[in-house]
């Protein structure tokens, strides 16, 4: 029994950290191209500022539009939004290495009490990796790894 709960956290863990790592790219996709096209509405609203008068209002259309665009980039942070899930799949992944040492090395060894305090050990790593708490697992694991 304990070998089938230790082997659906890892299974848990491995979801978790492949759908992570696919926010991860969305998030570093979306800093690019979103930040892409405020550089070249920007770009195109001060040329046609310095075109002709009547090309004014396209001009403040297209510096609105950046200006919003912009905006919305500095409320969302993609870049820590993309830190947080390459963050949180690094802890996952860790985590899903631990259950399956524990699953295949440590747990033919084990007794049954072992085996339920291990399981246990398990479980509460596992509840401490949330992306609620992801804030002070970023203070202590940088993208680099845990």
């Amino acid at each position: 029994m304990t070998a089938e709960e230790i082997s659906a956290l890892e299974e848990q863990a491995t979801r978790t950290a492949r759908s992570q790592r696919g926010w991860a790219v969305w998030w570093r996709f979306v800093e690019t191209w979103a930040g892409l096209t405020v550089a070249v509405l920007s770009a195109l609203a001060g040329v046609t500022v310095l075109a002709a008068e009547q090309y004014q209002g396209p001009a403040a259309v297209l510096a609105l539009t950046s200006s919003a665009l912009g905006a919305v980039l500095g409320f969302s942070r993609p870049a820590d939004q993309a830190r947080k899930a390459e963050t949180l799949a690094l802890l996952c992944e860790g985590f899903e290495r631990r259950a399956r040492q524990a699953r295949t090395l440590a747990l033919p060894d084990l007794d049954a009490e072992d085996s339920r305090r291990l399981l246990s050990t398990l479980t509460e790593r596992w509840e401490t990796i949330r992306w609620d708490d992801l804030q002070d697992q970023l203070d202590r694991h940088g993208p680099q790894g845990p």
